[in-house]
């Protein structure tokens, strides 16, 4: 039985530890570790799907908010020359929702949500532990009830056959589209909460 040998494969990643972007070298293929070049870090593979999940989101995100400025640019000077674009306004409409639902985990993940610290920050770091856990718990319950609702709305869109007025467009679509961002959304709350707690313990 030969011994199995590292591989040789690497992903570009943004070290959470030295904060860098360096590539993560695949220390086993069987434990699926990776470790930074930079700092020595360690990782789980696991750990990197949802990161990796985010990027496409904001990519996506990127491409509809350039779509939508693209359009909005050319539809104007359309109806400058009397020849709109037909359905301009739906298709604008759905890029918009987009563009706002994809960028939600990504903005999320790089805390880039506005917060109100003044008066937390002055606390020990053990109580804005359990305050960030509280939040989160706050938090997890409205954006699961959301997912849940938005889920269900699309369901009942696509029974129903609903479609946009102009381009005959499934709505539908759109909005499971926006329920998997929420989804993602969750699960990243969902992963905060738990790094919280773990923080809280270490801090017994």
């Amino acid at each position: 039985m030969s011994d199995t040998k590292p591989s040789n494969f690497s992903i570009p990643f943004k070290c959470s530890a030295c904060g860098k972007d360096y590539k993560l070298v695949s220390l086993h293929p069987l434990s699926a570790l990776l470790k930074c070049e930079a700092c020595g870090k360690t990782y789980n593979l696991l750990t990197l799907n949802p990161l990796w999940m985010l990027r496409q989101l904001k990519t996506l995100g990127a491409i509809c908010l350039m779509g939508m400025t693209l359009l909005t640019c050319v539809d104007v000077g359309c109806r400058y020359l009397g020849h709109p674009i037909l359905g301009s306004v739906e298709i604008i409409g759905f890029l918009a929702t987009l563009t706002a639902a994809t960028a939600l985990p990504y903005t999320h993940q790089i805390k880039a949500h506005i917060g109100v610290e003044v008066l937390v920050r002055l606390f020990s770091s053990r109580t804005q532990a359990i305050i960030d856990i509280c939040t989160g718990i706050l938090s997890l319950i409205l954006f699961g009830l959301v997912t849940w609702q938005m889920t269900d709305y699309a369901y009942t869109l696509q029974e129903s056959g609903e479609v946009s007025m102009n381009l005959q467009f499934p709505e539908y679509m759109i909005v499971y589209v926006v329920a998997f961002c929420f989804l993602v959304f969750f699960l990243m709350i969902l992963q905060d909460i738990l790094q919280h707690i773990e923080t809280l313990k270490g801090k017994q």
